[in-house]
């Protein structure tokens, strides 16, 4: 048997909330043509494990009518509220968009690569001004052709508001109210129940940001949801504070959630401290507490160096306890390190360490290197040599993947893995799991958007 790990935290199955990163990216090369990206990336309290989801779509507009075209996939655990978020899917994407004045109707078609999910999105928006809107959706779902077919619908309402206009609005336009006082978020949701007679559900929250100085600032949230028959509410609210100067940011924050359990409770406290222009450490500490008395801790330190042709990144964590470890008194250290070398536009070198310590201690190196032949298409192989001493074992893991350079720093890479699920974060976890993969690369800094003139 070889050193396959498996994560202890999987057996924990309680929801808990968690921390969400979502990153989005668009790249217009005609007036008619848009390549858009986005990834999500999802790490549950209660668990700890990341999931993700991802996709990469080409939209061309024909007069008033928009066709899009892409590919999508998830990763890990469940990612998205919809029912093809399964532990690894991958499927492309077809739709089209046609605006009618504030309306927009839209529809969208998603077919299963490898898996036997589908669904078809049909949706409708309107909007009412510039910054807020009204979206009607109906999601059918489907496997093993049109069998064990599902429907829900939803109704929701989103905007972005100045706090200014807020309170103008409040206050018959008193025009003392300056225009930098902030921002508010607000959106409500109403889930009408599916074919199968669950519940609907309506949630409605908001969070907003007040200016108390020139570089700090109060951070509040609310957020609200009723399920009905039984009317089993539950809220959560979030109180905060971020200073931000030119090279560096703190914050500080404080959540609460009450459903019919109980209280839950988190806490965070982290920073993104500049050191010089190529070296940037981040540290962040947590502690949550369940409704139920069981609690945890996580410390984690990264940390980034960006030198002309080298990069280093780093990412270490040290969990305790049950909600992040996974079961009361234990600990789980786990880090890795990736080192990138561009001694030119055409060859790209990499290497990494990982390593996990939960009982016993496994290790992974790694290294991999991309060469483009043209300008355009490039080619790369990934190697990794997974280890564990305490059971005399080891095991390689190989990947191929082919690469486009859609402009200079944005490159989209398509490949597969062979042999086992290795270890690592966030910083490589698409190359340690078996299977097809998509990655998208841009690399970004202030010069970039002519920041830095």
């Amino acid at each position: 048997m070889g050193p396959n790990y498996e994560d202890p935290s999987n057996l924990v199955t309680p929801s808990e909330a968690g921390r969400d990163l979502q990153i989005g990216a668009a790249y217009r090369a005609t007036e008619t043509f848009t390549l858009s990206a986005h990834y999500a990336l999802k790490s549950p309290y209660s668990t700890g494990r990341l999931s993700q989801s991802y996709s990469l779509e080409a939209k061309s507009k024909f007069g008033l009518l928009e066709a899009s075209l892409g590919i999508a996939g998830t990763l890990g655990a469940d990612t998205t509220d919809t029912a093809l978020s399964g532990p690894d899917n991958l499927w492309v994407t077809a739709g089209v968009a046609v605006p009618l004045g504030q309306f927009t109707l839209g529809a969208v078609q998603r077919i299963g690569l490898g898996s036997t999910f589908g669904e078809t999105v049909l949706g409708v928006d309107y909007a009412i001004s510039q910054n807020f809107g009204i979206r009607v959706e109906n999601i059918l779902t489907y496997v093993n052709g049109l069998s064990a077919v599902d429907w829900r619908g939803s109704i929701s309402a989103r905007g972005t508001f100045t706090n200014a206009e807020i309170l103008r609005t409040l206050n018959g336009n008193y025009p003392a109210i300056p225009d930098t006082f902030g921002t508010t978020n607000i959106a409500a949701t109403y889930d009408l129940p599916g074919a199968d007679g669950r519940a609907g559900r309506f949630r409605v929250g908001l969070d907003t940001t007040l200016p108390l100085s020139a570089a700090l600032f109060a951070q509040a949230g609310l957020e609200v949801a009723l399920e009905s028959p039984g009317a089993n509410t539950t809220a959560s609210t979030s109180l905060g504070l971020l200073y931000a100067e030119e090279s560096s940011k703190a914050s500080a924050r404080a959540q609460f959630s009450i459903s019919p359990a109980g209280l839950k409770q988190v806490y965070s406290l982290g920073g993104i401290f500049g050191v010089s222009e190529a070296l940037i450490f981040s540290p962040v500490a947590e502690y949550a507490r369940e409704a139920d008395g069981r609690d945890g801790t996580r410390f984690s330190l990264a940390a980034a160096y960006r030198g002309d042709d080298w990069t280093l990144l780093t990412n270490n964590n040290a969990r305790f306890g049950y909600v992040f470890a996974g079961a009361p008194g234990r600990s789980r250290f786990e880090g890795e390190v990736q080192l990138a070398y561009t001694p030119s536009e055409f060859l790209f070198l990499r290497g990494g360490v990982a390593y996990q310590l939960e009982d016993v201690f496994t290790g992974q190196l790694s290294t991999g290197a991309t060469w483009f032949v043209t300008d355009l298409i490039g080619l790369g192989g990934n190697l990794s040599y997974l280890f564990q001493p305490a059971t005399a074992s080891s095991r390689f893991l190989f990947g191929l993947e082919g690469n486009l350079r859609f402009a200079p720093g944005l490159l989209l890479a398509a490949g597969f893995n062979w042999e086992v699920a290795g270890i690592g974060g966030p910083i490589n976890y698409l190359n340690n799991n078996p299977g097809f993969y998509l990655r998208l690369d841009w690399k970004f800094d202030e010069r970039t958007f002519g920041l830095n003139r």
